[in-house]
């Protein structure tokens, strides 16, 4: 599995093996949780086993017949259609409603600018089915639509040489930094400021600011706090996968849902340990797929990654699916079928190796002549001539 031309990446097999190595300790992570047997007690391993999903994006896409952008974008775009028709119209909804409306919102975007004619009507469909939803829905869809949409047309404006790559990968390093730091903040925030929760209200009808407001401080500080309580308390390497919580604001001594944050979930059910090398991958996938939105030659995967990346940051800050197996398998997935399928298209760099010149077999043998030529050498002290009849 970890052959050169599998992880062509110097990086990509480091992580493999550090994630080999890693499943010892997860296997008895897993043991103890077994016999501990709480109601969730298999996330801890199911974390683990996702993470690797990253890896199989590469090798899906090294390992294809042809290159996967028309794959991955027209027929992937076509699909996501059809899903956000559907859940617009009530038919349909999962978890995997994050990806679609994020990643139809980012072709969207990218088709607006680059249509014409009857595509840019159906663009135009894309954008509204993806722009409804999300400004219909929960907070963290919208937050990862938005992120989608600015990405996106980042890549046109780099495309058009109005801005550098710079800009963009700060900003997506910002936007990873906020995403895994979060929780943390603002729980230390609220711990210093003695926020109380119940003073905060997140109806559904307030304004946008005030919905911020109550998604952090009067929703997911609710769950942020107990959880963040729980990693530090310990256990920090072997933990027993799927400890409740207890949820005051809620009235839940028993809460198993999860405390609805990447970084919390992951640490207090898979430890300080296997939790550094989960998060290691996924901050390893996100960085990758920044520098592919700054520098890719192809807009449309370029637009399709700010979905892929609007979603993942979003649902790292507020939500766990990005680590659990509903619909963060396909993230990561295609994060890294869409970032090595990037690096497939660009042209190959070429690396020209000059030789040393051969010594002509009548020279050879003779004092103070070398084996062979050396083009940088100095050869002030050899004497060349050849004694012998004219």
């Amino acid at each position: 599995m970890t052959r050169l031309d599998t992880f062509k990446r110097r990086s990509d097999r480091l992580l493999v093996n550090i994630w080999l190595f890693a499943l010892v300790p997860a296997c008895v992570a897993f043991l103890i949780s077994y016999q501990e047997r709480h109601e969730n007690w298999t996330r801890g391993m199911r974390f683990y086993l996702l993470a690797a999903s990253y890896f199989y994006g590469l090798i899906i896409a090294n390992n294809a017949r042809a290159q996967l952008g028309h794959e991955l974008t027209v027929r992937f775009t076509g699909f996501v259609a059809v899903m956000l028709i559907l859940m617009n119209s009530g038919v349909f909804w999962t978890h995997h409603g994050f990806l679609f409306v994020a990643a139809g919102m980012g072709m969207a975007v990218h088709l607006v600018f680059t249509a014409k004619g009857p595509k840019l009507v159906l663009a135009l469909i894309l954008l509204a089915l993806a722009g409804r939803y999300a400004l219909g829905s929960s907070l963290t869809i919208f937050v990862s639509a938005a992120i989608a949409a600015v990405f996106a047309v980042a890549v046109g404006a780099r495309r058009r040489d109005a801005i550098g790559s710079l800009p963009i990968r700060l900003a997506g390093g910002c936007a990873i930094a906020a995403a895994f730091l979060f929780s943390v903040v603002i729980v230390e925030f609220s711990r210093r400021a003695r926020i109380e929760t119940s003073s905060f209200s997140a109806r559904a009808d307030a304004s946008f600011s005030d919905r911020v407001v109550g998604k952090m401080f009067a929703d997911r500080l609710a769950l942020w706090m107990p959880a963040y309580e729980q990693v530090r308390s310990g256990p920090y390497i072997m933990v027993a996968s799927g400890r409740p919580l207890t949820v005051k604001e809620f009235g839940a001594d028993d809460w198993y849902v999860g405390a609805h944050n990447v970084p919390l979930e992951v640490f207090r059910n898979s430890g300080l340990l296997l939790g550094s090398v989960i998060l290691g991958i996924q901050l390893m996938a996100l960085s990758r797929i920044v520098r592919l939105i700054a520098g890719t030659g192809s807009p449309a995967l370029g637009s399709l990654s700010s979905g892929l990346f609007g979603v993942a940051v979003a649902g790292i800050a507020t939500g766990d699916f990005p680590a659990d197996m509903t619909v963060g398998v396909f993230i990561w997935m295609l994060i890294g079928a869409v970032c090595e399928s990037d690096a497939a298209q660009r042209p190959k760099p070429v690396h020209l190796s000059v030789r040393p010149y051969e010594v002509p077999d009548i020279l050879k043998g003779r004092p103070n002549v070398p084996r062979h030529f050396d083009p940088a050498g100095d050869y002030s002290n050899v004497r060349f001539g050849i004694k012998g009849n004219t």
